[in-house]
């Protein structure tokens, strides 16, 4: 792994960290409390493509529901016929 992916990687491990547990110290090996300009700018270009990809994924999955639907119906209608 990339140096600064690891040091994205230990940044938001973390902020999560200090969010969710009941401690609030993590060892000192793995704190990392800043980012610099272009790491920073890394994190947000992978948050994005995260958002990105889940909202592609909620797409297509209503996608086919849709046609699941169209075709369920499409068979009732035939059925009566």
């Amino acid at each position: 792994m990339d140096h600064d992916w690891a040091q994205i990687y230990f940044y938001i491990a973390g902020k999560t960290y200090k969010r969710w547990s009941n401690k609030t110290e993590i060892s000192e090996e793995l704190q990392v409390e800043s980012l610099r300009d272009d790491q920073m700018s890394d994190l947000n270009r992978l948050k994005e493509w995260l958002y990105r990809k889940r909202t592609q994924a909620r797409l297509q999955r209503e996608q086919v529901e849709r046609r699941e639907a169209a075709e369920e119906g499409g068979r009732g209608s035939q059925e009566k016929g």
